[in-house]
């Protein structure tokens, strides 16, 4: 469990830690409550219900997992001298975001955003979030457009949305086992980016 300094992160960190064992069925407030060594009383003072505990832990869950995705890109593109630095760069963060591994990061946004459609108050704070963690990436893109990297005709915003709804996008692909298939999906999606980026490899 991730260091906190806070009872609530405490609390927080807990939860996650059950959600990522056991889905939202899990959630023990008994059991988080030891965890993070509290009282029970102490979780319901900070959350107000189980359901509370659980959308809090779910938005922390969600902003963690698209922030990693916008920060590899913003560290891809950052650490740039040059446009042809940028297309090797991107290529490479963009077979990372793809990599099988993050099955599980993709999989889980999407049992988020499916159990907000009826949590209105967990679905605008997802909506709040994402939007923030949009803003960095078209900060990063902007920067990329300020140095010729980029087009300067693409809205960044946009371009930011896109390339990170891909991301969860790929959970389509990884449903399918026809060989080849998600190899190609991958290397379609890749193209397509860096096409409108303008950006080439050598």
């Amino acid at each position: 469990m991730p260091e906190s300094n806070t009872t609530r992160e405490r609390l927080i960190e807990a939860a996650i830690m059950m959600l990522d064992e056991g889905g939202e069925s899990a959630v023990r407030i008994k059991t988080v409550a030891a965890i993070a060594h509290i009282t029970e009383p102490s979780v319901y003072h900070f959350f107000g219900s189980r359901a509370g505990l659980i959308e809090a832990a779910q938005l922390t869950r969600f902003h963690r997992s698209q922030n990693e995705v916008i920060e590899r890109f913003g560290k891809a593109i950052r650490d740039c001298a040059t446009k042809a630095e940028a297309a090797t760069s991107i290529d490479t963060a963009l077979r990372a975001v793809y990599d099988r591994s993050r099955f599980f990061a993709r999989q889980m946004r999407a049992e988020i955003l499916g159990g907000a459609q009826s949590r209105p108050a967990l679905f605008d704070e997802l909506v709040k979030a994402q939007t923030a963690l949009l803003h960095d990436l078209e900060s990063h893109i902007r920067w990329a457009q300020d140095r010729g990297f980029m087009p300067v005709h693409l809205d960044a915003y946009a371009v930011g949305m896109w390339i990170t709804s891909l991301a969860s996008a790929f959970l389509i692909a990884e449903m399918d086992n026809t060989p080849g298939v998600i190899e190609a999906w991958v290397e379609y999606t890749k193209k397509s980016v860096m096409n409108l980026l303008e950006l080439h490899l050598d």
